[in-house]
């Protein structure tokens, strides 16, 4: 198994964004996909 930072491999943001939506977006009531994508992406860049 290879461990690496998702800043690394941007190309997966959006699938894990998703998963992780999927998996515990109830906890976040009127969040989107597309808000979690973009957060992922805004902490990617601030890396």
């Amino acid at each position: 198994m290879h461990i690496d930072f998702l800043c690394d491999h941007p190309e997966f943001i959006e699938e894990l964004a998703t998963l992780n939506f999927k998996e515990w977006g109830e906890f976040r009531p009127g969040q989107t996909v597309e808000d979690r994508i973009e957060r992922m992406r805004e902490s990617v860049i601030q890396r």
